[in-house]
């Protein structure tokens, strides 16, 4: 299935016109648990779990006045090669983005925090970390100044995690 055809059949699930809708949208579906939305998304994107952050670059960036950009998945995946332990029990990710970075982690016992600044990537990561039933804190703040608006709780389910607003 070609990306836009995949774009619009998200767009289907989430029950959206316009991705500009989407981050809003994201937000409502992984504080309410929506695990039936979760079951549907996987079933069209299969193993391409980061597939919004496709569609995010694609139709929500803001390249021009925030110089927004996504880190490719190849660099993802080396990143995660050269940073690999064996005895990592915590995982940061300043500057998180969609997850792309901790996406390509193994997240089975261990914890992730993630600091992010961008509203509209935040409810994505989230999402996203959700589908890979992580356990953790994410920020949404700036790092740099240490000013966050919130703070969200990941915990581990039986499929998915579930997110809590702290």
């Amino acid at each position: 299935m070609e990306f836009k055809d995949r774009a619009e059949k998200v767009k289907e699930i989430f029950n959206i016109t316009s991705f500009d809708e989407m981050p809003e949208k994201l937000m409502e579906i992984v504080l309410n648990n929506d695990t039936k939305i979760y079951d549907d998304y996987l079933a069209i994107v299969e193993e391409d779990i980061n597939f919004l952050q496709s569609i995010y670059q694609y139709y929500l960036s803001d390249r021009e006045e925030l110089k927004q950009d996504f880190t490719p998945t190849s660099l993802s995946k080396l990143c995660n090669v050269l940073t690999n332990r064996d005895n990592e029990k915590t995982i940061y990710d300043l500057c998180s983005g969609t997850g792309s970075l901790t996406l390509q982690k193994e997240l089975k016992d261990k914890e992730i925090i993630c600091h992010e600044l961008n509203t509209f990537t935040i409810s994505t990561l989230l999402f996203n970390l959700v589908l890979k039933n992580a356990e953790g804190i994410i920020i949404e703040g700036d790092a740099l100044t240490n000013e966050n608006k919130n703070i969200y709780l990941l915990l581990c389910g039986e499929k998915y995690a579930r997110c809590e607003k702290a």
